[in-house]
């Protein structure tokens, strides 16, 4: 189950898209056929129950010509740190239950490097 700070960057999203929204005086139905989604959709995002698709994003970006920057005022992402690839890997051959998968998946990376 989530964690309800996971959220906060979500609901801090859909702050900015609700004022984007006023600001450029459209309904949640106008905004919505614009993105191609239902007013309800558009009530989901504003509230951060569900996630902006980053084609919505970029949509966003290309049709009302903002700054990505605009959309994420006020969103702390500190507390996500981003992983390395090569951690992500390691992390999942780890879990690897069988010894002999996970050698051979070792040896396929090793040969990959090289």
């Amino acid at each position: 189950m989530k964690r309800r700070n996971e959220d906060q960057p979500y609901r801090n999203l859909g702050k900015n898209l609700r004022k984007l929204r006023s600001t450029i005086g459209l309904s949640q139905t106008e905004f919505g056929e614009i993105l191609g989604v239902s007013f309800q959709q558009i009530q989901k995002y504003e509230t951060g129950k569900n996630r902006l698709p980053a084609l919505q994003l970029y949509m966003l970006h290309t049709i009302f010509k903002i700054p990505f920057e605009t959309l994420f005022e006020n969103i702390d992402l500190e507390p996500y740190p981003v992983m390395a690839p090569r951690d992500i890997l390691l992390k999942r051959i780890r879990s690897i239950p069988d010894d002999k998968t996970a050698l051979r998946a070792l040896q396929v990376l090793d040969a990959a490097l090289i």
